[in-house]
């Protein structure tokens, strides 16, 4: 199979399946932590970077604080350099987890140092809430957070923190909270995000196998249609090689037929071998059609053509078949049905439905033969009082080398491509076939094809 093709099946499977399996759920959390870490640090240090100048006024006399305000906004740029090296492209899971621990682990000194200023103790308990939400590993997330609050509570001793006013107990209560809750989403998150992993991992694999079926499968119908390919070939030639000795068999039948017309016996033998010979040059005359039509190779001889004079031409020509079998033909054709098509291929496909509803009914049936014009179409339909079709019948009717439950009434040969021929034939004229049969009722192939452009009303 051609390298180019194997790409594009590729491109289709990427373009349906956006997620890529990971090997580890490590290594899905450092994809989403690659997501997160570029906006992360941006949103934080500028969100931080107020505060530097608004506690060196408030708070000159700690500069601890000023160092952490300034430590925090100088490991943020770090950090956001580091993402872009090569060396830590594998690495974001850590550097987002060095940021966010400095982050929380500053916030609880700072408000500890400030003696839980109701302000300050707010933006901490809204950073322990922000713990969950990051794609960390369950045990990173909690020691993170009880190592903050450990230093909460040790610098808040050291700063002899009493929570004897509102806002210190508002803030200690909202902590408290924030505390809680993100406990239970550090365990609920982890879990959702486990068992969307094995999801995507399930879903992954899944389409893994899916994407070598289909290529199984495209290897398959490319060397089929390689093996279709050089059996349609092969037909040809054994075909073009077999058509022309037949035909001279034939002619030198036909001569002897003529010298031993005194002699019963050999006649009958000698008609008997013609009639084989000239259903084997049908059958070839046939198979080459349907190999010129599957490989393009048929074309058009378009013309503006009455339907209603080439039926009766082919009832005419057709005489000594149905009366062979004393049937009847009742013919009706309305004035000017035109087509624009091919009159030989046309007169073919009239041939064959004829061919068909007299070869497969009954000696003494009638046979019905409709042309007429139903809006900007031209239909042609032939009845007949055969055995009709069942189900399985109506599925297969028009493929290559079909035999139906139905068998010929008068030891006619059937080749299995006259309907196939006829359907293809007709789609090539832009029309439609169908059937309308039921088992022991006859059966009715109906013919629609548009009208010739000069002809519409």
């Amino acid at each position: 199979m051609e390298t180019t093709i194997k790409k594009n099946i590729y491109k289709l499977f990427d373009a349906d399946v956006d997620y890529h399996f990971l090997t580890t759920f490590r290594a899905e959390l450092n994809r989403q932590c690659n997501l997160m870490l570029v906006p992360a640090a941006i949103v934080a240090i500028f969100s931080w970077l107020p505060y530097i100048p608004l506690d060196m006024s408030l708070f000159s006399e700690i500069r601890v604080i000023i160092l952490f305000r300034l430590g925090f906004t100088l490991l943020g740029i770090v950090i956001l350099i580091l993402h872009f090296t090569p060396f830590f492209k594998n690495k974001n899971y850590w550097l987002l987890f060095s940021l966010i621990c400095y982050l929380e682990l500053a916030s609880p000194v700072i408000a500890g140092l400030v003696k839980a200023d109701s302000a300050y103790m707010t933006g901490y308990a809204m950073l322990v809430l922000l713990i969950p939400l990051l794609p960390f590993n369950k045990i990173h997330s909690i020691t993170m957070m009880s190592s903050s609050l450990f230093l909460f509570i040790a610098i808040g001793f050291f700063s002899k923190i009493n929570f004897d006013t509102w806002g210190e107990i508002y803030g200690l209560n909202n902590l408290a909270a924030a505390t809680l809750v993100s406990f239970i989403g550090i365990f609920v998150l982890d879990n959702i995000r486990k068992v969307g992993y094995e999801k995507n991992k399930l879903n992954y694999l899944t389409n893994m196998k899916l994407k070598v079926a289909t290529m199984d499968i495209f290897q398959i119908n490319e060397e089929l249609k390689t093996a279709d390919t050089f059996k349609s070939k092969l037909l040809e030639i054994a075909a073009h090689d077999l058509r022309n000795p037949l035909q001279g068999i034939i002619e030198c039948i036909r001569i002897l037929e003529g010298e031993v017309k005194e002699d019963r016996l050999t006649a009958q033998k000698l008609h008997a071998i013609h009639r084989s010979t000239e259903n084997m040059l049908r059958l070839i005359t046939r198979l080459l059609k349907s190999l010129s039509i599957e490989s393009g190779k048929l074309v058009l001889n378009k013309r503006d053509v009455d339907i209603g004079k080439l039926a009766e031409t082919v009832i005419s020509e057709s005489k000594p078949n149905f009366e062979k079998k004393n049937q009847k033909i009742l013919f009706t054709a309305e004035e000017k049905c035109m087509v624009n098509g091919d009159e030989m291929l046309l007169k073919e496909v009239f041939e064959n439905l004829l061919s068909n509803a007299v070869k497969f009914s009954f000696p003494g049936k009638s046979i019905w033969v409709n042309v007429g014009r139903h809006g900007s179409v031209v239909t042609f339909s032939v009845r007949d009082e055969g055995p009709g079709l069942n189900e399985e019948d109506k599925k297969k009717m028009f493929g290559r080398f079909q035999k139906l439950s139905a068998k010929p009434t008068g030891g006619e040969s059937s080749t299995g491509l006259g309907l196939a021929i006829t359907r293809d034939l007709i789609e090539m004229h832009d029309g439609k076939i169908r059937a309308e049969s039921e088992p022991g009722q006859g059966s009715t192939f109906i013919v629609r094809i548009p009208k010739a452009s000069a002809y519409f009303v």
